[in-house]
């Protein structure tokens, strides 16, 4: 019974950890949802812009949010990996040093406490408390020297199949005018929705960092509208300035 006292905050940061674990994978969630918004929104604008034919419209829009997908997840899992291996190599790194140099250690752990602002001898106190306790002192070293936790390494894979629904998710959104509309309506309904995906990726983000709702809406939407704004120039004016349509 006496150590319930001391069981429940450990508990309680264990969660609040995992929250904030949780948490980070908005990460994965915002940027595939904003890069399938806009780089499909920008494909379907630029076709529009050079003919309008749906059926064109529609095999490029679902072209490029299946090969999107793909490749988005591909490269979150490659990049998710060699984070985790560079972190992984770093903190076994960190581990041979305190086993090896033992003391050379014990002065940086000392001189890091000094410049967070303990005395000489609080620094030297707090170090050699920590040195009664292996573990403790291996994680501290880790944290304060790398900046890094020893368990906080989120699984690849998960990141990847994460990023790659968000992607292709939201990349139906600027394609589904063209399923019901003619391709120069669907354009402006297209456009409209984007918008109103983007703006509530824009409040989510808000809620989440405590942010201004319509500023970070306001934001996410402009960056949105100024690159579906030139995509579709683009599309425009390159068929022009080779003399003839694509299409």
């Amino acid at each position: 019974m006496a150590q319930a006292p001391v069981r429940r905050p450990v508990e309680k940061l264990f969660r609040e950890r995992q929250r904030i674990a949780n948490l980070s994978q908005v990460r994965e969630v915002v940027f595939g949802m904003q890069d399938g918004l806009l780089t499909t929104l920008g494909v379907v604008t630029s076709v529009v812009g050079a003919t309008s034919d749906n059926s064109v419209v529609l095999v490029a829009g679902f072209a490029e949010a299946v090969a999107g997908s793909l490749a988005m997840a591909a490269g979150e899992y490659q990049a998710s990996k060699a984070q985790h291996e560079l972190h992984a190599a770093e903190i076994h790194k960190e581990r041979q040093e305190l086993e090896e140099k033992p003391l050379e250690e014990h002065h940086e752990l000392r001189a890091i406490f000094q410049r967070e602002g303990l005395s000489r001898d609080s620094a030297e106190a707090v170090t050699e408390l920590l040195s009664e306790h292996p573990e403790l002192l291996f994680r501290t070293h880790v944290e304060k020297e790398l900046g890094l936790r020893v368990e906080e390494f989120q699984s690849p894979g998960r990141n990847a199949l994460v990023m790659g629904l968000s992607f292709v998710l939201s990349a139906m959104l600027p394609i589904l005018p063209y399923v019901l509309l003619p391709a120069r309506p669907a354009l402006g309904l297209s456009v409209g929705l984007t918008i109103l995906a983007l703006f509530c990726i824009g409040l989510g983000k808000a809620a989440i960092s405590h942010r201004n709702f319509w500023r970070s809406g306001l934001e996410v939407v402009g960056i949105g509208l100024a690159a579906a704004a030139l995509t579709y120039l683009l599309g425009t004016f390159i068929p022009h300035l080779f003399g003839k349509p694509f299409f």
